[in-house]
């Protein structure tokens, strides 16, 4: 419907449109019913018409960006959790570190250990810790 009004307003200017390098083809936008037999299929149309678009193509490359960042960032703390997990699953000496730098992340540790039905990790490193003290 907005097709007509568009070419009833545009036939007189066709000209105008044709030096306007930023206008859209309305054929590639919105191409006619093969009812309506009308002779300007390449008629174009202003971007003022059509803000939609506009607005679109400017707003994809930063949205690409965002979610690209987004998703480098998740990748990245999902392998640091990984990495940090297997060091204090592996290494007493480098739990008793953690103890000392961030004891809420060794506590975290614990948690999910019991969490998972394996217990007497923090007695066994504690016992450790009091005998190296001594």
């Amino acid at each position: 419907m907005w097709e007509k009004w568009a070419l009833g307003i545009i036939r007189g200017k066709v000209n105008w449109l044709m030096r306007n390098p930023r206008d859209v083809p309305l054929k590639s936008v919105y191409p006619l019913d093969s009812q309506d037999s009308c002779c300007c299929h390449s008629v174009l149309v202003p971007q003022h018409i059509l803000p939609r678009f506009r607005v679109a193509h400017s707003m994809e490359p930063l949205a690409k960006k965002i979610f690209k960042g987004i998703l480098v960032a998740g990748v990245m703390g999902i392998f640091g959790a990984y990495f940090l997990f297997n060091k204090m699953n592996t290494s007493q000496d480098f739990r008793q570190t953690m103890s000392k730098k961030f004891p809420f992340i060794l506590e975290v540790y614990y948690k999910f250990l019991v969490h998972s039905g394996m217990y007497g990790i923090r007695q066994q490193d504690q016992e450790k810790w009091m005998n190296s003290k001594n």
